[in-house]
């Protein structure tokens, strides 16, 4: 009959050698983890821009065609890539250098890294919002925004693509959820109608009023800048919204600086 003390020995080296198995695992499984989850999200913002060929090589497309810049609370810029990630390796470094001294665990390695679920965990006025420039043929360029709130069962987001053509309008969303219920809420996310119906819509009224793009149950009296919320996903689409109005709201700073800089010119910057 074996002693206490064997047992113990051999629940010990079993726990060690699963531990060793499973951090190896980790460790060979994460870079590919984080490369798939980097390439979701460049996918998610392409899919934004109207006519872009999602069968592209993402990486390619993205490298190739999107800037990102830096703004902070107040819609300040903070950084802005003017050239190739490879091209500006040295200025991206120091930006990011600097946002990583803010603390809470937060350590970006690459632009393309700042995610608002991060920035959450900042005070709102330590907060930065990350914009995604698509340079465009002939001149025509979109800038993503990043979204970001509260469903019903926990957080949804998204990314808005906004186009100047003498007023500013959406181009194109995506949405995602972390736990809506399938055929309601995670509608958002699936149902290409639903997102199709932002398209075109403008963020101000004709006075010029900050409006954003508001989803309603009924009652769409502004179909210019009002869209169908999903049936039985009312909350849901009031979630929506909501994000989309502050969301959007967040980089009002920045908009506005385009549109008083040089109207004409906003398509080209």
């Amino acid at each position: 009959m074996q002693s206490n003390t064997q047992i113990y020995l051999y629940v010990l080296k079993l726990t060690g050698v699963i531990a060793i198995v499973l951090s190896l695992l980790f460790n060979s499984l994460n870079p590919m983890f984080l490369k798939n989850k980097e390439t979701a999200k460049k996918k998610a913002i392409l899919s934004c821009i109207p006519g872009q060929d999602m069968s592209a090589d993402v990486q390619s497309v993205f490298d190739q065609k999107v800037k990102i810049s830096i703004l902070d609370a107040n819609g300040n810029i903070l950084f802005a890539q003017e050239k190739s990630a490879a091209e500006s390796e040295t200025e991206i470094k120091a930006a990011l250098d600097k946002l990583n001294e803010r603390g809470q665990g937060v350590k970006y390695s690459k632009l393309a890294d700042i995610d608002l679920a991060s920035e959450e965990k900042f005070a709102a006025e330590n907060r930065v919002y990350p914009i995604y420039k698509y340079e465009g043929d002939e001149g025509k360029n979109y800038f993503v925004l990043a979204v970001r709130g509260n469903g019903l069962w926990d957080k949804i987001w998204g990314y808005v693509a906004l186009e100047y053509a003498d007023k500013w309008q959406v181009a194109g969303v995506n949405f995602d959820h972390k736990g809506e219920t399938p055929g309601l809420g995670a509608e958002i996310k699936d149902n290409a109608d639903f997102k199709a119906q932002f398209e075109n819509k403008q963020i101000f009224n004709e006075a010029g009023d900050y409006v954003s793009v508001q989803v309603l149950k009924k009652n769409i009296k502004h179909p210019e800048y009002q869209v169908k919320a999903i049936s039985g996903a009312t909350v849901t689409c009031d979630s929506v919204s909501e994000m989309m109005q502050r969301g959007i709201g967040n980089y009002l700073p920045y908009i506005k600086g385009l549109q008083s800089a040089d109207n004409k010119a906003i398509g080209q910057r």
